[in-house]
């Protein structure tokens, strides 16, 4: 138990872990205008297997879709207009819960 008194331990040194909401709301803010896999999981702190698995449900659910980019033809993320009905809700319901 962490006392509140401590001169050692302040809060600001203390993250509250994410939820998967969360997660997926950053997924879904970095990929508006378009983003690669690897910069989706830089940008969110993720590992790739679970950038893999936020992916694959965010794209089931069509939160975001895939287009081709670049030369290689790699896949780039982007979010949908469903997406971002969640990140407008999302976004509002912060702003009731602080």
């Amino acid at each position: 138990m962490i006392k509140k008194n401590s001169t050692r331990l302040q809060s600001s040194t203390f993250q509250k872990k994410r939820n998967d909401i969360d997660i997926i709301a950053d997924i879904l803010k970095k990929a508006k205008k378009g983003a690669g896999k690897t910069r989706l999981m830089y940008y969110c702190n993720l590992s790739f297997s679970q950038i893999e698995s936020y992916l694959s449900f965010i794209l089931e659910i069509e939160l975001i879709d895939t287009h081709p980019a670049g030369k290689n033809n790699r896949k780039s993320y982007r979010t949908t207009s469903r997406g971002l009905k969640f990140l407008d809700t999302y976004s509002q319901l912060k702003i009731l819960m602080s």
